[in-house]
């Protein structure tokens, strides 16, 4: 119930923040000068914090932000050209189809 809550979604962010920066010290090539700007942009813009996500070349970046905050990130970011929306939902994982197979 908490995380339902600014404070809890503020310490997500932070530990995804914390994540990401222990992740580039303990690992060389991890990141590259672009990626740490498009991070260091989405905070300043209001990102709580990040993750960048996947592997080979063909990963993405989460980035957990204030609904209010969304549209600024999107503008501050405007090279992107794909952003995926998505809700967190407190009732945990669902079946969403089901071709009776």
């Amino acid at each position: 119930k908490a995380f339902q809550q600014q404070d809890g979604f503020d310490e997500i962010g932070r530990l995804l923040d914390q994540s990401w920066q222990f992740k580039q010290r303990l690992a060389e090539g991890v990141s590259a000068d672009w990626m740490d700007d498009l991070y260091q942009t989405a905070l300043r813009n209001g990102a709580f914090g990040g993750k960048l996500m996947g592997a080979g070349g063909g990963g993405f970046f989460f980035f957990l932000a204030p609904p209010n905050k969304h549209q600024q990130i999107r503008d501050a970011l405007s090279q992107i050209k794909v952003w995926v929306p998505f809700k967190i939902d407190n009732t945990g994982s669902q079946v969403i189809f089901y071709n009776g197979n």
